[in-house]
């Protein structure tokens, strides 16, 4: 049985044309194309200093042969089909995103979006009784499309930062938990097969973390330093007040959005209020030391012909161990708005990542044909952090 509803997103006027790779012509034909894809992925993540006209070129060959891959479907058979062109629809528009292609990684993330609109109306409309279709949130997405896309897609079709997307940010999360609420539900009448396609408890609480973060970030880009702070509090103030009951993963993040808090308090020139937000951090050398690497690998302002090639390059600040030397950054406007973002994105991808599966923990449940490929793809985030969030 085919999954036929799912062919709108092998269209081809889903893509916009995109420069080099064919209008070059001249590429070689390897035997197996996802192969490929890996060895590319491989050779950027691996290649200490790469220059910027050749990582251009491989984005763009690895972006192309992507959609050139979703194009070749002729329709998706089965979960094995419908999980690969999830896969390259993530790796399209991620190395779009990465070779600087931003405006036509937005265009296709819009058109993605509405063909997986089409998607979900047809699943609803092809249920015995639509009436008793639990309830859902009908501008997002399917259930079976990976969380990491979800997301993706919905920080480019958004083209934030903007009041929009964090209304977007809230509706998956409410999403994603009215299908645990769902889940939890069926386990209590005895069901030994909970429904497929619904987020386990660590996923869902996860996605929440990841969206304190992800708010965070496009309100700084915004400058709404105040309801920034305001949010943080918001979040901030149950752990506090239980502290000694949470766990280290919990722990971690309560100290994680503190330290973002306080670089914000400092920038807005408060740094009383700022110092408050880190009375009980307990792992701030780690923390300073996180900043000092965000600070050595983005620049405070964005440069847009400028690719992360991963050169080798003197270290900007040679080490950040007290809250004083912060302080003088802020006011050497080293520390700014793209820097924090990049800050909060970076700890997004901590909290996604799952070393021990190597995968991210927004694709656990993808049932992907070639999950390493995945994982590389994961792992140039981690040299592309301001760019995560679809700013730039």
């Amino acid at each position: 049985m085919t999954l036929d509803h799912y062919s709108p997103i092998l269209s081809s006027n889903l893509f916009l044309q995109t420069p080099v790779m064919e209008q070059n012509g001249e590429t070689e034909t390897h035997p197996n194309p996802y192969e490929k894809i890996s060895e590319n992925l491989e050779k950027i993540l691996t290649t200490d200093s790469i220059n910027s006209k050749d990582l251009y070129t491989t984005y763009m060959e690895i972006a192309n042969t992507a959609r050139d891959l979703i194009i070749e479907f002729d329709k998706i058979r089965d979960d094995e089909d419908l999980y690969t062109v999830f896969q390259l629809w993530n790796m399209r528009l991620t190395t779009l995103l990465c070779a600087n292609e931003l405006t036509v990684a937005q265009k296709e993330a819009k058109r993605l979006s509405a063909a997986l609109e089409n998607v979900t109306k047809s699943q609803i409309a092809s249920t015995n009784s639509p009436d008793q279709t639990p309830p859902k949130m009908l501008d997002l997405f399917p259930n079976e499309v990976p969380l990491s896309l979800k997301l993706l897609i919905i920080r480019l079709r958004t083209q934030g930062p903007n009041t929009t997307l964090n209304s977007e940010y809230f509706k998956i999360l409410t999403d994603v938990r009215m299908q645990y609420t769902i889940h939890e539900n069926e386990k209590s009448k005895g069901s030994d097969t909970p429904k497929e396609n619904l987020y386990p408890v660590k996923e869902t609480f996860k996605l929440g973390e990841v969206l304190a973060y992800a708010v965070s970030g496009n309100l700084i880009a915004k400058r709404e330093y105040k309801t920034l702070l305001t949010h943080a509090e918001s979040i901030l103030a149950p752990l506090n007040k239980h502290k000694s009951e949470l766990n280290e993963s919990e722990v971690l993040f309560k100290d994680q959005l503190s330290f973002v808090s306080m670089l914000v308090a400092f920038i807005t020139g408060d740094l009383t209020l700022g110092m408050k937000y880190i009375e009980d951090v307990q792992n701030l050398k780690d923390l300073l030391e996180t900043l000092r690497y965000i600070l050595n690998n983005v620049d405070p302002v964005l440069d847009y012909k400028k690719l992360n090639t991963g050169e080798k390059k003197e270290d900007v600040v040679q080490e950040l161990e007290i809250l004083d030397q912060v302080t003088e950054l802020v006011e050497e406007q080293a520390i700014t708005g793209r820097i924090l973002c990049s800050l909060c994105a970076l700890f997004e991808l901590r909290s996604r990542d799952d070393q021990e599966e190597k995968c991210d923990a927004f694709e656990k449940s993808a049932k992907y044909k070639y999950p390493n490929m995945s994982y590389q793809l994961f792992k140039l985030w981690f040299r592309n952090t301001n760019k995560l969030y679809g700013f730039e």
